[in-house]
């Protein structure tokens, strides 16, 4: 594997595992638990728009109606806690 390879690995190591897991465990601390288990739906919508800006990935009708099943989603999860 070629050095960049690595140092993209070591990157998403660190980034992706150490600070995304401390960030989530401080949420897990202060915020309620339904509204810290969102990120996992609203995942995917971030990853569709980074796509789009930094790869030039078409949106299609596809991952538009997927979007919108995931952000129906979230408001699913959000309105139950709320009531």
């Amino acid at each position: 594997m070629p050095a960049q390879a690595w140092w993209a690995l070591a990157y998403l190591v660190l980034v992706g595992s150490v600070v995304a897991f401390t960030a989530y465990t401080w949420l897990l601390r202060n915020a309620p638990v339904s509204k810290v288990v969102t990120y996992t739906y609203v995942n995917p919508v971030i990853a569709i728009i980074l796509g789009t800006l930094f790869r030039d990935e078409s949106i299609t009708v596809t991952v538009v109606a997927g979007a919108v099943v995931i952000v129906a989603s979230v408001a699913a999860v959000l309105r139950t806690e709320s009531s």
